[in-house]
């Protein structure tokens, strides 16, 4: 009985012993605590070999993901995963099982773990027939044993990897959110992709505004020669990845869709996966690398949270970028508006212009093309940046791009000229321009010219550009048309203002100075066909003067219906403009030429009494203008008049 004892106290302190060392092995790695548990189970069993192996996973589909002995002869080393797997099949239902091998030695096949629901398998070899009682018994202790070693040991791993997953993504967050610069923010998404998968190509594409396209944003490990490959939105994991956005798993033949971007006979597994915020796909992540093993479901989830910063990042940067583009936009058309109307010289303001549409859309060509309705051409105002003889560059309305855009008002963004078949007459292929976006100079009531805004190299022109470019055109067409409404003006001005000198010098005149002087003098000033004077005595009209065109042969006829504006205008003593669109007061106008068009009379008063009246006649409807009335009427209140032709004072 003593010896009995004895051995049980061993065998309690060698189990004892060897707990503590597989649990001292809970931190180390799988591969490490199932050698220690096998040395250990060899040691305590007394066996000539042991072998432990872990049955495949989802984490680890392939094969055993851990495997370790003690002891094992060469013969029996060879193939240990088959072996493994070999040994799952020989284990009917979990259950323990006893074999002899054709050497003679005798195995136990014993699983770790529950019955139905085994991680792995212990095969403990030996030369002697069976296992004691107390040594099953210690068996059983130390699979437990391991097998919560193995728990600590998953757990511990787990927490390792959350641990580092959490760090990638704390990092990707604060990178990939910390800019607003798009680029940054592509970078650092994939960065944090290497990261998490190791890939050996990765790249991000986004999608153009037509959403037709998939352009490259950014990319790393690929070839410098592909950088510039466009995806091809109809590719079905491409479109699957637009229509219901996520991430998706690619195997070797479904990278096949991406062979004139990758490498495919060298890349085996890959994800593809959508970049997207508030519900609108973006862009496209594309990744793949050499090994057959596909990602892991953990992956594809971390890849998703990847994907879902950097959508809202990438969203958030649109929406800066376009808010600073509105202000560049707005600050310039500002200062446009501010330089057109600070000036009436029409060179500045076509410089100005200029400088505007180049900053706004980024071109360096540009033209503007006046209307000339003598010669019936559209003829080069002013340009930049055009090849060959753009001055004497011309075309009629309907010829040519610019010609079609001035015929039919309508603005035109073509890619390329050569391609469109209005080119055909006077090309601008002779002022080195591929690309041409124009709109028509046009106001309420004229249409001046075009406005063009070109590029050497094929150009798609966007639609906010073209909106750009006819705001522009706009203000320039108001400040082409005040500048030229200006320099009539004044140069009216500068006549009627030579007319009223003129006047002004005779009044002061002592003597050869008659009122048909005068009147010639004011039918010139204003551009009257006649001007007719009369003087107001006795409450009588006597006609005193009578001027009119040289060419016209018109003689003075002095009945009643003749004076019957003249008497309306001593009687009231007001002025009164007659003209095509309204009705006199008082009967009509005769005259033996036909009827005038346009009549002005002025009263000529000396304090209230009107003592004479001031007529001026035009055959041209609206021919007086409002400042030209002001200035008769500003002669007619002169008491040096009054003084000097009503009453023949000198």
């Amino acid at each position: 009985m003593s010896d009995v004892a004895e051995y049980s106290a061993q065998m309690v302190e060698r189990i004892a012993l060897a707990q503590q060392t597989i649990a001292a092995h809970a931190r180390s790695a799988v591969r490490v605590l199932l050698q220690a548990a096998a040395d250990e189970l060899a040691a305590v069993l007394d066996a000539d070999s042991v072998l432990i192996g872990l049955f495949a996973t989802a984490e680890s589909p392939t094969g055993p993901h851990a495997l370790a002995g003690s002891a094992i002869p060469f013969s029996h080393a060879v193939n240990l995963p088959a072996r493994i797997e070999r040994a799952r099949t020989e284990m009917p239902e979990g259950k323990p099982t006893a074999l002899v091998l054709p050497s003679g030695d005798h195995t136990l096949l014993y699983p770790l773990g529950p019955d139905n629901d085994a991680l792995g398998i212990i095969e403990i070899t030996c030369t002697r027939v069976g296992f004691s009682t107390r040594e099953l018994s210690a068996l059983a202790i130390l699979e437990r044993t391991i097998r919560l070693a193995l728990n600590s040991a998953e757990i511990r791993q787990q927490l390792q990897q959350k641990e580092h997953d959490l760090s990638i993504l704390h990092r990707s967050a604060r990178t990939i959110s910390g800019s607003l610069n798009i680029q940054i923010v592509l970078q650092s998404l994939l960065d944090g992709l290497k990261d998490l998968l190791q890939p050996s190509f990765s790249a991000v594409f986004m999608l153009n505004d037509p959403r037709t396209h998939l352009l490259p944003a950014c990319s790393d490990g690929v070839p410098e020669e592909r950088r510039e490959v466009q995806l091809d939105v109809q590719g079905l994991m491409v479109r699957q990845a637009l229509q219901f956005p996520g991430v998706y798993s690619l195997n070797s033949e479904q990278l096949q869709e991406f062979h004139t971007l990758l490498d495919c006979e060298i890349l085996q597994s890959g994800i593809v996966g959508s970049l997207e915020s508030g519900g609108e796909v973006l862009g496209v992540l594309v990744a793949a690398r050499q090994s057959e093993t596909p990602y892991s479901n953990r992956q594809m989830r971390l890849v998703e949270t990847l994907l879902a910063q950097a959508g809202t990042a990438v969203h958030n940067a649109f929406m800066y970028e376009d808010l600073s583009l509105r202000k560049m936009e707005t600050e310039t058309l500002y200062r446009l508006a501010r330089d057109l109307a600070s000036t009436h010289d029409s060179d500045k303001n076509l410089r100005a212009v200029s400088k505007a549409v180049e900053e706004l859309l980024l071109v360096t060509q540009f033209a503007v093309l006046m209307y000339n309705s003598q010669e019936n051409m559209l003829q080069m105002r002013s340009s930049s940046g055009l090849a060959g003889a753009a001055a004497s560059f011309k075309c009629a309305p309907g010829e040519s791009i610019p010609g079609w855009i001035y015929q039919w008002l309508t603005p035109a963004r073509i890619t390329d000229i050569e391609m469109d078949v209005r080119n055909a007459s006077h090309p601008l292929d002779v002022l080195g321009v591929r690309s041409v976006m124009g709109v028509p100079l046009t106001t309420v009531d004229n249409e001046l010219g075009v406005l063009l805004a070109m590029s050497p190299h094929r150009r798609h022109w966007a639609e906010h550009e073209l909106n750009l470019l006819d705001i522009i055109a706009n203000h320039l067409a108001t400040a082409l048309e005040n500048n030229q409404l200006n320099s009539q003006h004044n140069e009216h001005s500068r006549a009627v203002q030579r007319g009223f000198n003129r006047i002004a010098a005779s009044l002061k005149l002592s003597a050869g100075v008659t009122t048909e002087t005068v009147a010639t003098i004011i039918r010139e000033m204003v551009h009257a066909d006649t001007c007719v004077m009369h003087a107001v005595i006795a409450g009588e009209l006597l006609p005193i003067a009578f001027v009119n065109k040289p060419d016209d042969e018109i003689s003075w006829v002095t009945n009643g219906d003749i004076k019957s504006h003249t008497a309306w205008v001593a009687r009231y003593g007001r002025v009164l403009a007659v003209g095509a669109h309204n009705t006199p007061p008082h009967g009509t106008l005769e005259h033996t030429i036909g009827p005038f068009k346009s009549y002005l009379g002025i009263p000529i008063k000396e304090g209230r009494h009107t003592v004479g009246v001031l007529e001026v006649f035009s055959h041209k409807s609206g021919a007086f203008s409002n400042g030209e009335e002001e200035l008769l009427a500003q002669f007619a209140r002169s008491s040096r008049l009054a003084e000097r032709f009503v009453f023949n004072q000198p």
